[in-house]
């Protein structure tokens, strides 16, 4: 596959291929090897994400993973994924990962690789 690009921290938008797009915790590598350019992320790293991540103009694929590395869903509206879906998935990922947060509004919350903190 063909992995160019990256997500950094603090990168709202992309405004040409090559140049970071959106998304929070890390550098991600973007695919443009299918028909969309895509990302592959565990959920917690979207967190906060308002708008749907473009890079170009075109909105990216966004599959996000279990905090155990495994796909969960595949978007191409995150916010739209906010709305619906992720209830369904937060309450079946918060028996499997309970140390992992799962906020009711994914939207107000802080993107993060980490686990909840220890007590």
């Amino acid at each position: 596959s063909r992995r160019s690009s990256y997500l950094c921290p603090g990168d709202k938008n992309v405004t040409r291929k090559g140049r970071p797009a959106t998304v929070g915790c890390r550098v991600v590598p973007i695919d443009y090897s299918g028909d969309h350019p895509e990302i592959t992320l565990r959920l917690q790293e979207m967190f906060g994400t308002t708008r749907h991540p473009t890079v170009a103009g075109r909105p990216l694929r966004v599959t996000f993973l279990s905090p155990g590395q495994k796909p969960i869903q595949t978007t191409m509206d995150v916010p739209g994924f906010w709305a619906s879906s992720y209830a369904d998935v937060r309450k079946d990922m918060r028996g499997r990962y309970p140390k992992h947060p799962w906020p009711e509004d994914p939207t107000q919350a802080d993107p993060t690789l980490r686990a909840k903190p220890r007590k």
